[in-house]
């Protein structure tokens, strides 16, 4: 039960503040005018309708500090949770129903 809390709390946290759907950051190189993945790249770069690389500043990006892992390289790992089997409880009659002695009533 913990465990769907947790996972439910993380994924409302990711829903909010989706920073993994964002583009990448990118430098526009001026020789080839491409778009290149720069570690420490801290603006946007985009493709007019030249094909020519431009930076948009005012987009929102996610800087890349290192090689940062994308969407696309998580892998999805299953957890399954076994639950031991229930020991049957051993009942016994209390014992004063084992030590009694059957007694006669007599009619009248």
């Amino acid at each position: 039960m913990k465990l769907r809390v947790i996972l439910v709390c993380t994924l409302l946290i990711l829903a909010a503040s989706p920073s993994f759907a964002l583009p990448l950051c990118q430098e526009c190189n001026s020789v080839t005018l491409q778009c290149d993945d720069v570690p420490g790249a801290y603006e946007r770069c985009k493709y007019d309708a030249s094909f020519h690389c431009y930076i948009a500043p005012l987009d929102r990006c996610s800087p890349t500090l290192t090689q940062s892992t994308v969407l696309t390289d998580w892998e999805v790992a299953s957890v399954t949770i076994h639950r031991p089997a229930a020991v049957p409880a051993q009942t016994s009659a209390p014992a004063a129903a084992v030590t009694a002695t059957p007694r006669t009533v007599a009619l009248k």
